[in-house]
This record gives C-alpha cells, structure tokens and sequence, in this order.
C-alpha cells in the first residue's frame, strides 16, 4: 500500500512515518519513484510502537532496529546484549521514579506549608483577652462586661460589650461597632497594649 492508506490504517501522519523511514526504522519498497508498505512495514511500525510504549525513545529504538536486523540470522531475543538493552532502561526508569517520588515529596512539603499560610492569613483576628479589661463606656467610664462572646484563641470574635448605664457595643468578626468610640480604662493607650502584645508573643 502506498504511504496514505498505510498511515490511514496505522492512525499516524505521513510526516510521521517519513521521520521513521529517515532514522532507518521503516523501509518501504521502492517501484517506480513510489514506495511501497508491506507487511514487513507493517511489523515494524508495530514494533516501534511497542517499544515507545515501553518508554525507549526513538534513538533508542533505532539501536535496537540496528541489531535486530544485524542478528537476523540467529534467535537475537535470546541474547544477552539484547536483552541488557531492557535491562539498562529498566534501571534508567527506576531511577527516575525514585527522583520523581523525592521531587513529588517536596513539592508535597511546600504546597502543605502553603496551605498552613494560607489558613493563616485567611483566619479572623478578634479582640484579645488580654485587653477586654481595658476597655471602659464612653459614657459614665465603668468597665464592660462580655456577653455572648465567642473566643478562638483568646480572641473575642463575636459578642456584646455591655455596660451597667445601658451602654451596648457590639463585637463582629473581632470589630466593636458602637455610636460612640469606647474609652480605655486608666488613661492606658489600647495601641500600646495590642503593640505589646504582639512583641511577647
């Protein structure tokens, strides 16, 4: 069959099998200025891509074309350089799935480690424990009492700061929100304290 129907019936382009013929691995008859696939055409491509799916490359491939067609007169399957050549790719594979693994395993490392940054930066930060004490009404001064206060490590992130005058102040996600701005209990800076804070921690 001509060179189109060949690559028809094989699912491959005719630049494909062009590469091949020019690396040696199919030989066409030649008649009249045209070539020719026969079966013996049809045997090597099965080959050659069996051997790709075996992971060789087609360099690869071409020597292993090279010395069957060299030892076509003796049972070359059964020979020890033969077959040293799947033993060599064999070996080559094993190491490159033991690199693959260590470079998976790192990679495994940093994607976790970015998580861990991630869940970090995304968490709600409230209004520490260390501070609710300081916080006075802005109306007659007295100090506030939590209500319905939900704390995730030592953070108020949700709640209600109540005061005895009927002063209310609400906690939302680590936020007061009130009308009028909250007083800090002797004449103490509540930047300053949140600086310290941060500094012993």
């Amino acid at each position: 069959m001509k060179i189109g129907k060949f690559g028809e019936v094989n699912n491959i382009s005719i630049d494909t099998i062009r590469h091949y013929m020019d690396l040696g691995l199919i030989i066409p008859e030649k008649k009249g200025g045209h070539n020719f696939f026969d079966e013996y055409c049809q045997t090597d491509l099965e080959l050659i891509l069996h051997y790709k799916e075996l992971g060789f490359s087609l360099n690869e491939i071409k020597e292993l074309f090279f010395y069957k067609n060299l030892a076509k007169s003796m049972n070359y399957k059964n020979d020890t350089f033969y077959q040293s050549l799947f033993k060599l790719k064999y070996d080559q594979m094993e190491q490159e799935i033991e690199l693959l693994e260590k470079r998976r395993d790192k990679l495994k490392e940093v994607l976790h480690d970015l998580l861990l940054t991630n869940e970090t930066s995304n968490s709600i930060i409230g209004i520490d424990l260390s501070v609710l004490h300081l916080l006075t009404c802005s109306n007659c001064s007295k100090k506030l009492i939590l209500q319905d206060g939900i704390i995730n490590n030592n953070q108020i992130t949700e709640g209600r700061l109540l005061c005895n005058c009927g002063e209310e102040y609400i906690i939302t996600s680590g936020i007061i929100t009130a009308g009028k701005s909250f007083k800090l209990n002797e004449q103490t800076s509540l930047e300053d304290t949140i600086s310290d804070y941060i500094h012993e921690t």
